[in-house]
């Protein structure tokens, strides 16, 4: 640039006359750009240990001054990097390029401020290979020794000799380049190489213009690749974050953003970068998606969608032409990429979209719900215990929708009946399967609840329900013997109920067995014992014998008899409980007594007679009340057996009597001591008052009572009785008579 004298290049700039508008190296006096080097080599030379800190944005030269006034020689002499540095014309760099790292690109050789071109980063200025081992640079406060070439860059001041000298900057420079491409490959092997290039080649406007490189890369979040390119509304001021804002490009695809870093994979197209790094999924989604409005159109292709158990179609449901056909529509989401393979819209793509998109699904559920048909097969309903068609409700008896998709199809009733419902009664099976009435087979199972055989049949409703097997139901024909339909195909039918009962009640006795089976019989007229220790009749019917117990058999029985001395024999019944007393049960089973004596448990000191009618109403007969009753022959036996501890006669005399004496009874002329009274009384009955009372001949001791016990000792006279209370005088021993 010109001075204020007009000349160009070295002469320009001095003093007060002015400098250029943007003199590459300017020295304190004006000088040109080989002078101040040499200014500045002669001036350090003057105090070879004084250092001058030079300030850059990244990088320290600490140079002393022999150093710097050979390296001010050596540009002076050199024309590779600065052809005009020894002529009166401005120096104009090299023009190739280096790494400005401060501002992550590449710039020219060549003035700064020179025709205002902003690719320039500053002119460059050789060292000699006497001071290249000299010159270090200073990063962070770690030096390293480095040789290369020196860039001046104009206006930067810096303290020499403790005076302050305008003078210019000094980075250290490894190394030029012809092309920027060159370089940024290079020196920013970590940027997007287009990127790179675009900043270092710009026009003063930033990257703004950058239009990326149209290349595509992943969109992994998406399921998609997009274009290195910006969108219309992303932020173009700040290139070092990729933006996420999606807009239309020139040829269909979709900005993702300029791609900054040289780790990121460029494909020249859609369809080699899905195919690339989205291989998992399908590349006809994945291209699809990495077009504009690609995610709203859809793929008009089928996929297998779990949550229904059927292929879709990829398309907006709302188009109802498409969407009305029967096939389903869901568009797959934006964020859904996990969809490795779509199928064609056809029969044949149904077929393989379900079979290899829905594996744990029916094909024929699947291919029906795809193509919004029925399958009209047949399926389990193990509520209901039968089996569904697969059809619409209403158009058939068995109809009806299946939603199951991993449920089992069957070709036929018959087929779904014996494999998934074989443990039931297959003929009805069928039938409810097929909405048909199922009348039974009217042959019999047993009915162990009721301990009898029952028939295969349905049973009026007003007949309670049989066994734990069968169901109730409508019987026209009133047969007593139904028991209910067989539901369980384990249950085991027989033809009639003689065999019934001898293959599967043979524990029980077998007249029992056919008489329950029969629903008109009144019981087998045989006899069997009961808890009570006695043994009756088994049945219904009406009169029941006289003096018998009628009564049918609760539960079931082995052992029947056919008289009662039979079923009483407790030797030949085991069933009869062993204190039971034969005589006593074979008496009370018949209402006919004994006509024996056996001992009262009323605490009467009394024996009664079983007699044989029981409905006698002699004072001296009762009933046993204990089955375990012993009998005795006589009134006398009894007592002397069963009481004697006691009196027997005054025993006999109350076991005649019904337990009270007669007016005849005086007693005797005997006399025993009343020790609770401490007198001797006379063996003979007292009043009616209880009280003693004199004999009938006036005799002057009182009578006590008839003596009560064998231990009462009886005395002939008063005398000898008296004699026991030794310590009494007569009168007190005889009270007081």
């Amino acid at each position: 640039d010109d001075g204020d004298d007009g000349d160009d290049g070295d002469d320009s700039g001095g003093g007060d006359s002015g400098g250029g508008d943007n003199p590459n190296i300017v020295g304190e006096d004006g000088s040109n750009g080989s002078d101040a080097i040499m200014d500045l080599g002669n001036m350090l030379a003057d105090d070879a240990s004084t250092t001058a800190d030079i300030t850059a944005a990244a990088v320290t030269a600490t140079v002393t001054g022999e150093e710097a006034a050979a390296a001010a020689a050596d540009a002076g002499n050199s024309s590779a990097l600065n052809n005009n540095a020894s002529t009166d014309e401005p120096a104009t760099g090299s023009n190739e390029w280096y790494a400005n790292y401060n501002g992550f690109k590449c710039v020219q050789d060549c003035p700064i401020n020179s025709t205002m071109n902003h690719r320039c980063g500053g002119l460059l200025v050789p060292t000699t290979s006497t001071s290249e081992s000299a010159i270090s640079t200073t990063t962070n406060n770690n030096s390293s020794s480095a040789a290369g070439t020196v860039t001046i860059v104009n206006g930067t001041s810096f303290t020499a000799l403790g005076t302050t000298t305008t003078t210019s900057k000094v980075t250290m420079v490894e190394q030029l380049y012809p092309t920027t491409t060159e370089c940024c490959s290079t020196k920013f092997p970590y940027l997007a190489l287009g990127l790179c290039v675009a900043s270092s080649e710009h026009d003063g406007s930033g990257v703004a213009n950058y239009a990326g490189s149209r290349d595509y890369y992943v969109d992994y979040e998406n399921g998609r690749c997009v274009q290195d390119c910006n969108p219309p509304t992303a932020d173009t001021t700040n290139t070092a974050s990729l933006s996420t804002t999606m807009s239309t490009s020139t040829d269909n695809g979709i900005c993702g953003g300029i791609v900054v870093e040289s780790s990121t994979t460029l494909h020249a197209n859609a369809t080699t970068c899905c195919s690339s790094q989205l291989s998992y999924m399908d590349i006809l989604l994945c291209t699809t998606r990495s077009e504009e409005g690609g995610v709203e159109g859809g793929t008009f292709r089928l996929y297998p969608r779990e949550s229904s158990g059927a292929c879709v179609i990829d398309h907006d449901p709302t188009n109802a032409i498409i969407c009305s056909i029967g096939y389903g529509c869901h568009l797959i989401g934006p964020h859904h990429a996990w969809v490795p393979k779509l199928y064609s819209v056809s029969p044949a793509g149904v077929e393989e979209c379900c079979l290899e998109g829905l594996p744990f699904v029916n094909p024929s559920y699947c291919r029906a719900k795809t193509m919004g048909i029925v399958s009209r097969k047949w399926f389990v309903d193990y509520d209901e215990g039968l089996c569904h068609q697969d059809c619409e409700v209403g158009t058939g008896p068995s109809c009806a929708i299946n939603t199951d998709p991993a449920v089992t199809y069957y070709d036929s009733p018959e087929e779904c009946c014996a494999s998934k419902l074989g443990f039931q009664n297959q003929p009805k099976c069928h039938a409810d399967s097929t909405g048909t009435l199922y009348g039974g087979t009217s042959r019999y199972y047993v009915d162990y609840r009721n301990s009898k055989c029952a028939q295969d049949c349905r049973r009026s409703p007003i007949v309670e329900e049989g066994g734990n097997n069968a169901t109730s139901g409508t019987n026209n024909t009133n047969n007593t013997n139904c028991g209910g339909l067989v539901v369980d195909s384990s249950t085991v039918l027989h033809e009639d109920a003689v065999s019934c009962c001898a293959a599967s009640l043979g524990y029980m006795h077998s007249e029992l067995c056919l008489d329950r089976s029969n629903g008109t019989a009144t019981g087998t007229g045989l006899y069997y014992p009961i808890e009570d220790g006695i043994c009756v009749k088994d049945t219904s019917a009406t009169p029941c014998p006289s003096g018998e117990t009628c009564q049918r058999v609760d539960g079931w029985l082995s052992t029947f008899y056919t008289t009662i001395p039979e079923c009483c024999n407790s030797d030949s019944n085991p069933a009869l409980p062993s204190d039971v007393n034969p005589a006593y049960c074979q008496a009370l089973s018949t209402g006919i007594g004994t006509n024996e004596w056996f001992q009262l448990s009323d605490g009467d000191n009394r024996c009664a007679k079983h007699c044989t009618n029981a409905s006698s109403i002699s004072v001296e007969c009762a009933i046993p009340a204990s089955r375990s009753v012993v009998y005795h022959p006589s009134a006398g036996e009894c007592c002397a057996s069963e009481f004697a501890h006691l009196n027997v006669d005054m025993c006999v005399e109350l076991s005649i009597t019904g337990g009270v004496f007669r007016d005849v009874v005086v007693g005797t002329e005997e006399y025993y001591v009343d020790w609770v009274r401490q007198m001797c009384v006379k063996n003979c009955p007292k009043d009616s008052s209880g009280r003693g009372s004199l004999n009938d001949d006036n005799d002057d001791v009182e009578c006590g009572g008839m003596a009560a016990g064998s231990w009462v000792t009886l005395f002939p006279n008063t005398t000898s009785c008296c004699d026991n209370l030794h310590y009494l005088d007569d009168e007190d021993c005889l009270g007081g008579q």
